[in-house]
């Protein structure tokens, strides 16, 4: 393979992996640009990475055998070539519509001795889910993770999961889903975002319901194992489970949000019906944010397996992923949103106390409260927001 820029080798867990030059490719800020580059490679997902083999290898425990993996965005394929030589493979499929990267897969799998279990394509990526898909090539899990939406892949890749196998999600395009543009989030994600504090678990949300969606229309369940925000992108694993009768379940896990941006004042309605009523406690106008999905993010057993086994591994980032899932388990029985001290603070004319504080005077109160992975300075409680400022202004 010739290139006409320079190319670097770099490693990324047991992956040896070309890359074009990445100190050729900075930003205005002096920062390294992945969408500058021929072929994509983000240094900075590495722990989304690492997050996903740990999750192969835990499903590798729980199943017994080895995995067939789709990666139909490839671009360098170190994601791909990484569950190749740190899972359990039976078959690793890896993609890019780019003929340049293309050539980069290539060029890799050979440099990690893969070739065995290891088929590379050159087509777009929903073609070739569904060409996959009608060959009755079924996989364990595929991994979607573009530069921006993942929309327009859901439907190919779910028609191309085995029953009881994962998707995984990976939504970079933050500004409509944070509330920027609200129709661009209402058109690609099938509902209307909020531009609050807590947005980045509203995009979230909206994310998952639109695959839950999606699912629906094909009698397929979907069952977050794990979902979280991180920084500049949104991510979930589902598990996916044929049959109507199963998917019926998850029509109760849509609805919508009413916030008060007055008193902070927000309510979950189950379902599609829009809450017409005033705020009860300061009688302010609600904005709703919806549909989305209401039900829980993350799957309490499936996150104490990968806790476990996050501690049998030896990943670059394995104490980022311990405190990681750790406050996702915590968090995972408490109510949706969550509230944030210094906003609170604001409106209440208070000095900020330690969210840690708040969250033991809430537990002592005989309220469900705990951390959320998004905000340190945030807590999430079944609370009513006037308990919530009175324990704020006692500390």
């Amino acid at each position: 393979m010739e290139n006409s820029f320079p190319v670097q080798e770099i490693h990324e867990g047991r992956a040896k992996i070309i890359t074009p030059r990445l100190d050729l490719f900075r930003g205005s800020g002096e920062t390294y640009r992945p969408r500058l580059t021929p072929v994509f490679y983000n240094p900075k997902m590495k722990l989304n990475r690492d997050l996903s083999i740990l999750l192969a290898n835990t499903m590798n425990k729980m199943l017994n055998r080895d995995l067939n993996i789709c990666e139909p965005l490839s671009g360098t394929g170190v994601m791909g070539i990484r569950y190749a030589l740190e899972c359990r493979v039976k078959k690793i499929v890896l993609n890019d519509i780019s003929s340049i990267a293309y050539q980069f897969i290539k060029r890799n799998v050979k440099l990690n001795n893969i070739e065995d279990i290891a088929q590379v394509y050159n087509e777009d990526a929903s073609i070739l889910l569904l060409k996959l898909a009608s060959k009755k090539l079924k996989f364990d899990i595929i991994d979607i993770d573009p530069f921006g939406s993942p929309v327009e892949f859901i439907e190919p890749a779910l028609k191309a999961l085995r029953n009881k196998g994962i998707l995984c999600v990976t939504a970079t395009d933050l500004i409509p889903l944070c509330g920027i543009k609200i129709e661009a989030c209402e058109r690609k994600y099938l509902g209307k975002p909020l531009k609050s504090y807590y947005c980045r678990e509203i995009a979230l949300r909206l994310l998952i319901n639109m695959i839950n969606t999606k699912a629906l229309q094909h009698s397929i369940l979907i069952e977050p194992l794990i979902s979280y925000v991180y920084e500049h992108y949104i991510r979930t694993y589902l598990r996916i489970f044929r049959g109507a009768l199963k998917a019926n379940k998850a029509l109760k896990m849509r609805g919508i949000i009413m916030h008060c941006f007055k008193c902070d004042f927000r309510i979950i309605v189950e379902g599609m019906v829009v809450y017409k009523e005033k705020c009860p406690y300061c009688n302010g106008e609600l904005t709703y944010s919806g549909p989305l999905w209401i039900g829980p993010i993350v799957s309490r057993d499936f996150c104490v397996n990968m806790i476990q086994n996050n501690e049998e591994l030896n990943l670059e980032n394995k104490k980022k992923i311990s405190k990681l899932l750790n406050t996702l388990l915590e968090e995972s029985t408490l109510p949706p949103t969550f509230y944030n001290v210094d906003y609170i603070c604001s409106k209440i004319k208070k000095k900020p106390p330690k969210t840690r504080d708040i969250i033991h005077s809430l537990q002592k109160l005989n309220y469900e409260a705990g951390p959320t992975h998004i905000d340190p300075k945030g807590f999430k409680t079944n609370a009513p927001i006037n308990v919530i400022k009175d324990v704020i202004n006692k500390l």
